[in-house]
């Protein structure tokens, strides 16, 4: 957006070293979320999209960058339409999605025919296959998607894919202090370590470690980890 949190965002991009160049303003407010955390450390969140709205299809612009990426990580916080517009052109050029919604809503069709791994939490998956048990429902999204993960807050994550069994993956120990971004921690060095060639058990380590330092600081962005934190706390895993 045109007003000040929109300039926020892109200066603190910038600072981090993230390329801006296809980063587009839109006129008006930027989305934005407020944030409330209990004593346990769990938000809830009321989101207002302002300049979210906008991004309704893939432009040519975006569908030529997804085209030159060794994958594509989604969420739900845009309209469906663009997200699946997006998920499809990764599908036709061979780049891998991994598609991590924000919210336990229903997802469409097309949507989740284009996905190649679902990220979801329990909820979510609830949500998508009616079951609660999740060991049951990360075996009925199998009946969606090819590969599916329900993380599992302090357990872990159970990770299945088509013609193999579900597999538990422990999370390592943290004391909670707010577990707003946590997923998406896990989703982005998830989606890293997966493109970096690691098998996806080694990759859900390293996700989970991100996670678990993600929650133990307060903030969204402000809590995620850097590359060299991640490493230092799964030294196995890291590259």
């Amino acid at each position: 957006g045109t007003d000040a949190y929109g300039e926020r965002l892109r200066a603190g991009l910038v600072r981090e070293g993230v390329d801006v160049d296809l980063l587009r303003t839109v006129p008006g407010p930027s989305g934005t979320a407020q944030v409330t955390v209990d004593a346990s450390g769990s938000p809830t969140v009321v989101a207002v999209d302002g300049a979210n709205a906008a991004l309704t299809v893939a432009t040519p612009g975006d569908v030529a960058l997804i085209g030159s990426g060794d994958a594509l990580l989604l969420s739900s916080g845009t309209p469906l339409s663009g997200v699946t517009s997006a998920a499809l052109a990764a599908r036709e050029r061979g780049v891998r999605t991994v598609l991590a919604p924000s919210r336990a809503d229903p997802l469409p069709d097309g949507l989740l025919a284009a996905a190649g791994l679902l990220v979801v939490d329990e909820d979510g998956a609830a949500a998508l296959t009616g079951r609660h048990e999740p060991y049951r429902s990360v075996r009925a999204l199998l009946e969606l998607v090819p590969e599916a993960v329900v993380t599992l807050g302090a357990t872990g994550c159970l990770w299945a894919a088509r013609g193999g069994e579900p597999m538990v993956v422990p999370a390592p120990q943290a004391a909670p202090v707010d577990t707003t971004a946590a997923g998406d921690a896990f989703a982005g060095a998830l989606a890293v370590a997966l493109c970096e060639g690691r098998p996806t058990a080694r990759a859900l380590e390293w996700a989970s470690a991100a996670a678990a330092l993600s929650v133990a600081r307060p903030g969204a962005a402000a809590s995620l980890p850097y590359r060299c934190e991640i490493d230092a706390a799964c030294p196995a895993v890291a590259s």
